[in-house]
């Protein structure tokens, strides 16, 4: 049997599939330490260099990498190094 014209072949493209759900208890974790300081943003090494928030079970470093790419938060350079700012939503 033959699809009807204008209906694509082949499989159905799944939608995209995200390594961390949009609220896991890592993603609220980093992004409440953010959100908590004072201007809602923080350098980059403080938050490499800090201990890991409860929840955050796949590690700082891949959450924020997880995070960038989401453009859940936003990399500034700075002289000092990269500032990580809350993204406006």
């Amino acid at each position: 049997v033959r699809p009807p014209p204008g209906v694509p072949r082949g499989p159905v493209p799944s939608p995209p599939v995200t390594p961390v759900s949009p609220r896991s208890p890592g993603r609220r974790a980093v992004l409440a330490l953010v959100r908590r300081s004072r201007h809602r943003q923080v350098p980059l090494r403080e938050l490499r260099a800090g201990k890991a928030p409860p929840g955050a079970r796949l590690g700082v470093p891949f959450l924020l990498h997880d995070l960038l790419g989401a453009q859940r938060l936003l990399s500034v350079p700075t002289a000092a190094g990269p500032l990580l700012r809350l993204a406006e939503s």
